[in-house]
């Protein structure tokens, strides 16, 4: 099973992907996901990081945040074979806790 590692700072959620494949993520304050219809992609147009990257995303650029929100959900998947097309995988989530 590939994994993202998250950690959170004081204004940023940082995601690294210290396996071999690419890794596909979304994030969405966790309220929010009541409300959006969403579906994974294996885009490289979207938010994709590769072996050994991170990124820093700061809490105003996930899916629904406001200030003061204190849960975010983030889902990740990495893209599999199906009928010879790229796929989204398994679509993993976790609660991370803002401070």
């Amino acid at each position: 099973m590939n994994r993202i590692v998250a950690s959170v700072t004081d204004n940023t959620v940082i995601l690294s992907n210290g396996g071999e494949v690419d890794l596909y993520y979304f994030l969405v304050e966790r309220g929010t996901t009541a409300t959006i219809f969403w579906v994974p992609t294996v885009s490289d147009d979207g938010a994709v990081l590769k072996p050994g990257s991170s990124v820093n995303i700061p809490f105003g650029n996930i899916t629904g945040y406001k200030a003061g929100d204190k849960e975010v959900i983030l889902y990740y998947w990495d893209a599999v074979t199906a009928n010879g097309e790229k796929v989204p995988g398994e679509v993993q989530n976790e609660l991370l806790i803002l401070p």
